[in-house]
């Protein structure tokens, strides 16, 4: 599950662009927020597509309907003024099976390509 700041209902929309609610990643999105949050670049696509399980919102599940989501905690709202934050938070199964290795090595491969796809890496 991703957090952007972003509720169900809001997530449930057809078009997030909507500039009525903002999400933690407002300086990452310009303006196709929908490409950012659940499109093939998305953070949630790039778990899906490394094995992590489903993930909302991302292009194959783009809307959580009914299922309970993370909206973000803490973190994403307190220091948002400050950075840009998606925050995360994987099944149960995926942290503790006998892959959580692989999973930990899948996880950090969908990070790096998020950022690498959003020009977030420093360059030596």
């Amino acid at each position: 599950m991703m957090g952007y700041l972003l509720s169900r209902t809001e997530l449930n929309r057809n078009n997030l662009s909507d500039p009525a609610f903002f999400t933690s990643i407002e300086r990452l999105c310009g303006a196709d927020r929908n490409e950012c949050i659940r499109g093939p670049s998305s953070l949630g696509t790039l778990l899906e597509l490394n094995d992590l399980g489903i993930a909302y919102p991302s292009l194959a599940h783009p809307k959580p309907g009914s299922h309970e989501i993370y909206e973000g905690g803490y973190i994403t709202r307190n220091y948002l003024s400050k950075v840009s934050a998606i925050q995360t938070e994987l099944p149960y199964d995926i942290r503790t099976s006998t892959n959580r290795f692989i999973n930990a090595k899948n996880y950090a491969k969908a990070v790096v390509e998020y950022m690498k796809e959003h020009n977030l890496l420093l360059s030596n």
